[in-house]
Order: C-alpha cells, then sequence, then structure tokens
C-alpha cells in the first residue's frame, strides 16, 4: 500500500516522537496491508495523533473512520488493543473536519451505546475508588452492590476516555448534529451536574441549554449554582483550547500539499498532468482498491459522496482519468468543462448545500444532474419539476380534497412535501422562473432543511438523503448571476457551465458515437452555416469555435462561410426564421438518427472507408491545419474534402457514397432547415447543406428533397415503410391498415414527404411541431398515419383558455346522473342479452324515464332489480342442473341393480 504508506511517512514528517514508535516504523517498511490498515487506525484513536492522522489522510479519511467502526462492531478492536472508548471519542472528534461521518455516527453508537452512559459510569467509578467518610461507611456498604445501570459497551468505554475530552467532543457533536438529543437520554444530561470534575459539569450545563432552548441569562444562572467563577473560566479555556486545535487543522488544508503527497483534491483536478505526476495518478488508484469507499459512500471526482441505497458497489468515477480522454458516465461524456462543473456539484453535494447549475441551453446541465444522481443512485426516484409562472405553492406542499365519504376531506401531500418525508432528490427545472411564493416556500427548506406548511401548521424536517438541485438558464439578455441566486439570499451553491467548444463538442459526439466519428466534423460545419445564417457570430460564439485554435477561425468556420458564399447567402439573411439557438443537442439527435435509420448503410460504407484512411500515413497535423483554407476555398466551388475529425485522421467526403451522403444530407436538412418557411431561402439553405456533403449539383439536390421526391409508401406485415421511416403496427393485424378510409387523403408527393419526416420523428420518439395554415392537412395527414399504424390518435383542440387540467385532468364536482347514465346503454344491450323473452322492452322504458326525470334513485333501483334477478335465475339454473344430475345417477344405480 505506497499510497497510505506515503501518508504515514508525512504524518511522521510531522510528528518527530512517532520516529521512536516501533509499530509506526514497521508499517512504513511494511508490505503488509492488514499492518499498516491497523497501525492507521491505533493512530486515529490515540486523543494526542487523532486530528494530525486526519489531517494526513486527505481524501481516504472517511474511509478510514468506516473501516474502524467495523473493526470495532466485529469484535476486531480487542486484537488491535482498541477500546471502544477511543474509538467514540476519535469518531466523536472527527466529525468537525468531514461532517459525513455522521452517517457512519449511528452504527457505532448503537454498539457502543452513548457517550453520556459513559461519563456517568465514569463518574460512578470515581466515587468507587474514593474513601467514603465514616458516617456513610454503613450506607456504602448497603448500596455498593447497586451501581447507577449502565450498559456493558459503556463500561468498556469509560475504562480508558478521558472524560474531560469527552464531555467537550459530545458537546461539540450535539452543536453540529442537534439531532443526536433525540437518540441520547435527555435526563443523563442532568444527571451529569453533579459529577465531580468540573469541565464536565460546565458541558453538562451547556448540554441542558442546547436541548431545552435555554435563554442566555438562566444558562448563566445555572452556571454560576453548579461551578464557581474560577471553575467556570478553567472549563471555558480547555473548550478553547480544543476549539483552536481543530481550526488549525482545518487551516492546514489551505496549505500546499507536501512534495509527493497523497491528496485527492490536488490528483483530481480537472488540468494536463505532467509525466511526473502520471505515477501518483497511478498510486492513488492502487490506494483507492485497498481503501474503497466508506459503506454507504461512492467516490466521484476524488469525493466521497452517500448514495441513496446505502450500497457503495457502485462503480466510482475519478474526474483524474479525464486526462486521459474522455470518460463517458451514462449518458454524460466527460470533458474538461463537464469535469469542472462536477467537481463543483460534487463538493457541495458532499457538503449538503443546494445545487443550482447554470447555463445556456444544450450546455448539459440536466445531463450533469442525471450523471450525479446516476452515481449516487437517486435516479430512479428523484421528483423532477418543471416549474413556471402559473403554478403556486399549493401545487408542490398539499391541499384538502375530496374524499369518498361526502363532505369529507382529506389532506393530500403534495410531491415536495412527500420528497422531503421521503429524503428523495428534488430538481427543479427553470428555478429562476418560480413564482414568488414557491420560492418563498424553498426558502426556509434551503436554509435549516425544513419546510413550513402553513395550511397544516406543519413543519416537515428532511429527511437524510434529501436534496435539492436546480438549472437556470443562462442567455446573452440574462446577468451573470442567477435570479434564483439574488432572490433565496445566496443560499445555491451555483455551478457555472459554459457552451463546449468545438473540440469538446467532437469529444462528446465521439464518446457517445464513435462509428460517427469521420463525419461529426461535417455535420459541425452545418450548424455552423446555420448559425451564420441566422446571424453574425456572437463573440461568444466565436471564441468557443476557436477554442484551442489560438483564436483564429475553425476549419469548421471556414467551411460555414465558403458554403454560405457559394449558395447566395449572406450572414444574418435567416434571422426571422432561424431565431432558434443550435447546440449540442441537435448533433446528438442528428447523431441518433444516423445510426437508428442508416446503421446497416455505415457499416457497409463507413468503416470500409475508416479503415483505408487508418492504413495510410499520407496525412499528418501540420498538413490538415495548412489545408483548412484550401478546403474552404473548394466548398465555393461544390466539393468537400480534407475534412478531419478531432483526430489526424482525414476524410475525403468525395470518396464517400453517394447513398450514404443523400442519407446524412436528408437528416441534417429535417432538423436544421425546417424552420425556414420562405421557399426560396429554404432552398439556398438546403443548396449550401448539400455542398457541405459533397454532393453533385447542390441546387438540384435540394429541389428533389423539397419539392420532386416522392417516398415509396408500402404496407407490410409487420411494420409501415414511408420512405426512409419504418413505423411498427400498433395492432395485431393489418387489416385497419390495409381497409382503411382513403377516399379523404389522396398521396401527393408533398403529403408523403411530410408523412415521411413525422413518421421519422415518430419512430424516434420525437416530438413533432407542425405549422401551417388551416387547412393544408395538418391533422389530415397525422389521422392517415394514425390509421395506417393502428395507432389511438387523440385530438386535442388548444385555445387561450386551455390549462393544464385540461390534458392532466383535476377535480370537479359530480353528481349521481353523471355515473349512471353512462350505463344505460350498456345496461339495454345486456339486458336483450340475458333474457330474450318477457317484458324487457316496458322495463327499459321505466328506466329511460327515470333518466330522463332524473330520478337517480328509481335508476340505481332498476340496475339493481336487474342485478338481483340474474343472480337468482343462475341459481335456479344451477339447481336444476344438480337435480338434473342426481337423477341420472339414480336410475343409472336402478339399472346396474336390475341387470345384477
Amino acid at each position: 500500500m505506497p499510497g497510505v504508506q506515503q501518508s504515514l511517512q508525512e504524518l511522521v514528517g510531522r510528528l518527530p516522537r512517532l520516529q521512536k514508535d516501533h509499530d509506526v516504523q514497521r508499517a512504513c517498511q511494511s508490505t503488509d496491508g492488514l499492518q499498516i490498515l491497523g497501525t492507521w487506525q491505533k493512530l486515529l484513536v490515540a486523543p494526542t495523533t487523532t486530528l494530525p492522522a486526519a489531517g494526513c489522510l486527505h481524501g481516504n479519511l472517511l474511509s478510514m473512520v468506516s473501516m474502524l467502526i467495523d473493526t470495532v462492531l466485529s469484535g476486531k478492536a480487542e486484537q488491535l488493543q482498541i477500546a471502544q472508548s477511543a474509538a467514540v471519542l476519535a469518531v466523536l472528534r472527527l466529525l468537525e473536519l468531514n461532517p459525513n461521518i455522521s452517517r457512519l455516527l449511528p452504527r457505532l453508537l448503537q454498539q457502543a451505546g452513548s457517550p453520556l452512559h459513559a461519563l456517568l459510569s465514569h463518574h460512578q467509578q470515581q466515587l468507587a475508588a474514593a474513601p467514603p467518610p465514616p458516617q456513610a461507611a454503613a450506607l456504602q456498604t448497603q448500596t455498593s452492590t447497586q451501581p447507577l445501570p449502565v450498559s456493558a459497551a459503556a463500561a468498556a468505554v469509560s475504562a480508558t476516555a478521558d472524560p474531560e475530552l469527552l464531555a467537550l467532543v459530545t458537546l461539540r457533536a450535539l452543536q453540529l448534529h442537534p439531532a443526536l438529543a433525540h437518540t441520547w437520554q435527555g435526563s443523563s444530561w442532568f444527571k451529569l451536574l453533579g459529577h465531580q470534575l468540573p469541565v464536565v459539569r460546565w458541558v453538562a450545563v451547556r448540554g441542558i441549554s442546547t436541548v431545552l432552548g435555554l435563554t442566555d441569562a438562566t444558562e448563566s444562572q445555572l452556571m454560576s449554582q453548579q461551578l464557581s467563577v474560577q471553575e467556570q473560566v478553567a472549563a471555558q479555556l480547555r473548550w478553547g483550547e480544543e476549539r483552536t486545535a481543530v481550526a488549525l487543522e482545518l487551516a492546514r488544508r489551505w496549505q500546499p500539499c507536501p512534495q509527493g503527497a497523497l491528496c485527492c483534491s490536488c490528483s483530481d483536478a480537472s488540468t494536463h498532468r505532467a509525466a511526473g505526476q502520471q505515477q501518483q495518478q497511478q498510486q492513488q488508484k492502487q490506494d483507492q482498491q485497498l481503501l474503497p469507499p466508506a459503506k454507504g459512500f461512492v467516490r466521484f471526482c476524488g469525493l466521497q459522496v452517500p448514495t441513496r441505497s446505502g450500497d457503495s458497489t457502485i462503480d466510482s468515477v475519478s474526474s483524474s482519468s479525464s486526462s486521459g480522454g474522455a470518460v463517458k458516465w451514462g449518458c454524460l461524456v466527460q470533458t474538461a468543462t463537464i469535469t469542472a462543473a462536477l467537481e463543483s456539484a460534487v463538493l457541495a453535494l458532499s457538503q449538503g448545500l443546494p445545487i443550482a447549475v447554470e447555463g445556456p441551453p444544450g450546455c448539459g446541465k440536466t445531463t450533469l444532474i442525471c450523471a450525479l444522481a446516476a452515481a449516487t443512485g437517486n435516479d430512479a426516484n428523484a421528483l423532477w419539476l418543471h416549474l413556471d409562472d402559473q403554478q403556486d405553492a399549493k401545487s408542490l406542499l398539499g391541499s384538502y380534497s375530496c374524499s369518498a365519504v361526502p363532505g369529507e376531506f382529506v389532506w393530500q401531500m403534495g410531491p415536495l412535501a412527500r420528497a422531503v418525508v421521503e429524503g428523495r432528490w428534488v430538481v427543479i427545472e427553470n428555478v429562476d422562473k418560480a413564482p414568488p411564493d414557491i420560492l418563498a416556500a424553498l426558502l426556509p427548506l434551503l436554509e435549516s432543511g425544513v419546510l413550513q406548511v402553513p395550511s397544516r401548521g406543519q413543519m416537515l424536517t428532511a429527511a437524510p438523503g434529501f436534496q435539492v438541485l436546480g438549472t437556470v438558464n443562462k442567455t446573452t439578455t440574462t446577468s451573470s448571476s442567477s435570479a434564483a441566486h439574488d432572490m433565496l439570499g445566496g443560499l445555491w451553491a451555483i455551478v457555472r457551465l459554459q457552451s463546449p467548444t468545438e473540440a469538446e463538442q467532437l469529444t462528446v459526439l465521439q464518446g457517445l458515437y464513435t462509428e460517427l466519428t469521420p463525419l461529426l466534423p461535417v455535420v459541425q460545419a452545418i450548424m455552423r452555416l446555420v448559425q451564420m445564417a441566422a446571424g453574425p457570430l456572437t463573440a461568444a460564439v466565436q471564441a468557443a469555435a476557436a477554442g484551442a485554435e489560438g483564436g483564429g477561425q475553425s476549419w469548421q468556420q471556414q467551411v460555414a462561410a465558403a458554403a454560405l458564399r457559394g449558395a447566395g447567402l449572406r450572414p444574418g439573411e435567416l434571422a426571422l426564421s432561424l431565431s432558434r439557438q443550435f447546440g449540442t443537442r441537435d448533433l446528438i439527435k442528428w447523431c441518433s438518427r444516423m445510426v437508428c435509420n442508416h446503421g446497416v448503410l455505415l457499416q457497409c460504407m463507413l468503416r470500409p472507408q475508416q479503415a483505408a484512411i487508418k492504413a495510410s500515413d499520407n496525412f499528418k497535423i501540420s498538413k490538415r491545419h495548412k489545408a483548412a483554407p484550401a478546403a474552404a476555398g473548394a466548398l465555393a466551388d461544390g466539393s468537400t474534402s480534407g475534412v478531419t475529425s478531432n483526430s489526424t485522421t482525414p476524410l475525403d467526403l468525395s470518396r464517400l457514397d453517394h447513398e450514404l451522403k443523400y442519407a446524412a444530407f436528408t437528416e441534417t436538412a429535417d432538423l436544421f432547415a425546417g424552420l425556414v418557411a420562405k421557399h426560396d431561402a429554404k432552398l439556398k439553405l438546403l443548396a449550401a447543406v448539400a455542398g457541405v456533403w459533397c454532393l453533385a449539383d447542390p441546387a438540384g439536390v435540394a429541389e428533389q428533397y423539397e419539392d420532386l421526391a416522392k417516398p415509396n409508401l408500402s404496407v407490410g406485415t409487420e411494420e409501415l415503410q414511408i420512405g426512409r421511416a419504418s413505423l411498427l403496427f400498433q395492432q395485431s393485424s393489418t387489416a385497419a391498415a390495409q381497409t382503411g378510409n382513403t377516399h379523404s387523403f389522396t398521396p401527393t408527393g408533398h403529403a408523403l414527404r411530410v408523412m415521411e419526416r413525422v413518421g421519422v420523428c415518430l419512430s424516434r420518439g420525437e416530438p413533432v411541431l407542425l405549422v401551417g395554415e388551416t387547412g393544408t392537412g395538418k391533422t389530415t395527414t397525422l389521422s392517415r398515419l394514425a390509421a395506417l399504424t393502428g395507432a389511438n390518435l387523440v385530438a386535442l383542440n388548444m385555445s387561450q383558455q386551455s390549462d393544464s387540467s385540461d390534458l392532466l385532468g383535476g377535480f370537479r364536482p359530480v353528481g349521481p346522473g353523471e355515473a349512471l347514465v353512462p350505463l344505460l346503454d350498456r345496461f339495454g344491450e345486456l339486458l336483450r342479452k340475458t333474457w330474450k323473452r318477457g317484458s324487457n322492452e316496458e322495463f327499459l322504458s321505466r328506466t329511460l324515464k327515470y333518466a330522463q326525470r332524473k330520478k337517480w334513485g328509481h335508476l340505481l333501483a332498476a340496475y339493481k332489480a336487474a342485478i338481483a334477478k340474474l343472480k337468482l335465475d343462475e341459481a335456479a339454473a344451477a339447481a336444476t342442473a344438480d337435480a338434473g344430475s342426481n337423477g341420472s345417477q339414480q336410475q343409472y344405480e336402478d339399472t346396474s341393480g336390475t341387470a345384477a
């Protein structure tokens, strides 16, 4: 264990007296991991070395404390000569150095008992050891065999614990975590008022004041009754010494680490490492294998954060590995920007602070939160709230609603209140857009972890594991500080995300879709083209595009500018049509479409091209950068070559098959040109996109895509094929698709092109927005698609008066008629099928009159009468069947007897 030994050598250099300790010296030279860990545990529990040892352990402190607690619980502490007293004292003392130790403390106290009982046991032992006065000798003889009842664990603690230090750290633990007062008996504080040691009595007075919430005057009066002025001063000095020692140890963390020291915060920084530091990172990885995360924690970015499931077997993630390439965690690919944001978020998460992720749209705010939730096991039960100015606090806290009993109202807890009670994560999207009453409800929750419910007069304390996270969209029109940060008084830990550079975009796309690596720079250039057509690039976009290129124009920008000039478009000409910001989300959608819709084509045509390129060594990095202007100039003539990926591997688009390039063009056109309404402007933009893909006759390709193409519509046995879109049938047979009503739908070229584009979106589960004048066939197209696939189409006519209850549902008062009238038609059908003879029509006419005259009681009685008659008929039929079977059996027996 070289990493732990290195920390041990750092401790020996800090405390030279340990050089004479034979156990420590043997551990520094030993290769036995158990011996090294045992030595560390002894150093942690020794009062004189507890704080220095914790400071030298750095990021492994929580793991070592967890191992110490496991040693005590397993009964192996005696083998290491570690008493429970020392373990309890050390863990309580380290609470201030690492607040997460409080999550491990209940396991230890459940075995070792309350430290207050240990102090009482020490008091009893002192009384028993002191010689009693002569007049009390007889009384002591009678009562010495009946000491104050304490646990056996507490007696073991009192055997070696320093009572003054134990009392001081117990008081500090109570101040840091007031919830401990509910687990410790409050009467024990009063019993400690009779302790012989003045420091213990001083601590007892402070503990009683904390538990009961006494005023300063009452506490001072009680203190003067129990201690003299000299004793109060001495106890205050002893308290100050302990506080100063802890403060100095906390201050040492801000000092530069010693040369070669193992420190997670330094080794996991998101910067490029020198060659000499790579050995240190490898050493830390080996150390983490021998010192796994504490129980109920996971190591993320060098820090240990609690998990919801309490299982530390979740794979740990360290951002140090991002220096050697992108790390994929779920759907998150770590880059330099993401890694820095992750470290800030994990640091706030380990401290239990509410987190607000701020950044422009599409920079990865929600993906970052999803990665944190997946790493800590909170992704399955996290509560996601999308707030707007129409919501109020009642929808989150709860309200009274009608019950099954008429006139009775019951309390229905809201989603936020339920999450607070259950200890779940709450993710608030666009928290800066929340109305003031919701922000007012969040304020005490963020401040003290208490949610106030005014309508119930309740105060809900957040359960362990509760965490609030939010996202804030930062655009060019908003200030640098989020509105939520200003309105809530700076209670959020702000994590700022910037738009990824082109190099980082390429890294993300390569990490998610490796098979598309040669095509990714091309689609990046197309996105730059669309951004230029929407308006001149801002300084921020230009800086992001330049990235690490030294401030000059990137290859993508040069290609985009040349394509615009070749198509006859000016920058900003399509500003009114392309008002939406395009970003990484659109590139990921394009990659997903290419892989899902054209996977076979990619495998057949792109991989051989990649293999041929990798086999050749004709291109170098220097040549690539020199060829970029030439490639950009060639675009004006309608050709593209020399497109490169993030690596040194180039790609010549002229070598690619036309079918693959046209498939990439169609997906690009759907995503980036669908917003343009003007036909001529859209044809120019499509021609520019076709030129980037090196398609022959870009203007003709654009016209073919927009005006001339007529996708093939075929109905198969299991799916519907419309051009490149494949939709599975949602019914067991294709009869509905083959015999559907076609007289109201004419499969024109325009209608089929729209159906194809909508079908691609439906196959990918993407939301679709059809924009057009009234009567252009929007609803008809969707109805035809639903009829062909057997899907159930629900049409909702929205207006300015529509609200969320029209979509989600809600409560409204209902009468008995609304429940009985819908059953009338079905009741008549069943009645005629059940009794084909009799006066059914007369009975049905009476029930119809009951409904028309709104005599709901009579109508309900008619329903019940029919059901009762049905039960009687069934019973009679069953009795008749039984009688018939018995008669046949008797006849068979008589016949058998006669034959015999």
